[in-house]
């Protein structure tokens, strides 16, 4: 459109100038001694424009004969840039293939023929697939290439190196790197995620506790998960203390070291009073539990508090029995009463509470405990009756119908005949 336009111009002017030389050619004098030029000034202003024009073109051609070699050069580093690429491509298409010998080949020679580094991205996907193979020495010198060549992607290439060791089981390692990465990014989510699940491998415990406080501000996880992992970390706390304590008091320490609003979660309780009940610590863990459920009902710790076998059970029942007023159909609740009340020896009340139990889709082990208590009773057919029951309770698999006797005898004699 431009160049249309250029067009009609010039021939506008053209056509206009030569109606002007027509009618008056003019004339121009140049003089200079000892010469004198004249002529009109229509072939003056023509000389004018050819030598603007020669001019013109002279110096266009001296610059772009000076811009030739360096056009030259880059037309040559774009070539090899553009194969550079085509055999990067290939070598991730080698890497996706599984072909780890030659992705590694491709990803870190061919772009030398480019006259530059290797990028980053290069470095790491060589340093997979040499692990790939087997060659952690050239996988540990390509992450230091990648550490070299840009200080400003130490993140991504700790993180990489990270995963790589967790991969070939250097968790130790993976760990020391994660713990730098974490203090130098203390709210990066992808270094907290990993670093949780590598204390989760480990079984550092107190180490997941150390780290989610970091993870709730820089929100790796949603808040229930978050909860849900701070209470598996202390209910493995509490149970490898319990395991690991020799004569001292480790357990009650760990508990105690607890904040006061996780003392009152009911599932901490319940693994703390399950670890008190296994140590015998019978007394201790009455009054944890008796606290617990005067707070906030759990059917699970009521369930708990029956299997203590505090040093008065009387007290103990009396305490079960002002529940009941409240939770009169819970099942849990009727079993531990009727438990109590065989440690104090009142069988009728032990025998209506577990019968209650029962009734109320109590557990199976609700049969077995009456089930002992009636044998103990003497009412041994009724016993027989509770453990049927209790075992069907339990296997949900049907089982064979056996034949009555005298069916059985008809079908002998039939056969015999």
């Amino acid at each position: 459109m431009k160049l249309i336009l250029y067009v009609v111009l010039a021939l506008a002017g053209t056509i206009a100038f030569t109606r002007i030389a027509l009618d008056d050619p003019g004339y121009v004098l140049i003089s200079r001694a000892p010469w004198t030029l004249e002529m009109s000034l229509v072939l003056f202003v023509g000389v004018v424009l050819v030598v603007f024009a020669v001019l013109y073109w002279l110096l266009r051609s001296v610059g772009l004969a000076r811009r030739v070699p360096r056009a030259v050069q880059r037309w040559r580093r774009q070539r090899a840039a553009g194969r550079a690429q085509r055999t990067m491509v290939r070598g991730y298409l080698s890497l996706v293939e599984g072909d780890w010998g030659r992705a590694e080949q491709q990803l870190v020679a061919a772009p030398a023929r480019a006259a530059g580094p290797p990028p980053i991205v290069n470095y790491l996907a060589a340093a997979y697939s040499a692990q790939q193979r087997g060659d952690l020495g050239a996988r540990d010198r390509y992450l230091a290439e990648a550490h070299q060549g840009n200080q400003r992607a130490a993140l991504a290439v700790g993180l990489t190196q990270a995963r790589l060791l967790l991969g070939s089981d250097q968790t130790e390692d993976a760990l020391d790197i994660l713990g730098q990465l974490r203090d130098r990014e203390p709210r990066n989510v992808a270094v907290l995620r990993l670093l949780l699940d590598v204390y989760r491998e480990l079984g550092d415990w107190q180490g997941v506790l150390d780290t989610l406080p970091l993870a709730r501000r820089a929100g790796a996880f949603s808040m229930s998960e978050l909860d849900e992992l701070e209470r598996q970390a202390l209910r493995r706390l509490i149970e490898t203390a319990a395991a690991e304590q020799q004569g001292g008091d480790e357990l009650h320490r760990v508990w105690q070291s607890l904040k006061s609003a996780q003392r009152r979660e009911p599932a901490l309780i319940e693994s703390y009073a399950h670890r008190l009940l296994a140590s015998g610590r019978m007394d201790e863990c009455e009054a944890l539990l008796r606290g617990a459920l005067k707070r906030e009902w759990s059917s699970r710790l009521a369930y708990l508090y029956g299997l203590v076998q505090g040093s008065d059970p009387a007290a103990q029942f009396k305490t079960a029995e002002s529940w009941l007023e409240e939770n009169r159909a819970d099942p849990d609740l009727l079993l531990s009463l009727g438990r109590l009340a065989i440690q104090n020896r009142l069988w009728g009340k032990a025998r209506s509470y577990l019968e209650a139990s029962i009734g109320a889709g109590g557990r199976a082990e609700t049969y077995r405990e009456l089930g002992q208590l009636l044998e103990q009773l003497g009412e041994t057919e009724q016993a027989r009756d509770c453990y049927r029951q209790g075992m069907e309770r339990v296997v949900a698999a049907p089982l064979a119908r056996v034949p009555p006797p005298n069916a059985a005898a008809a079908q002998d004699a039939a056969a015999g005949a």
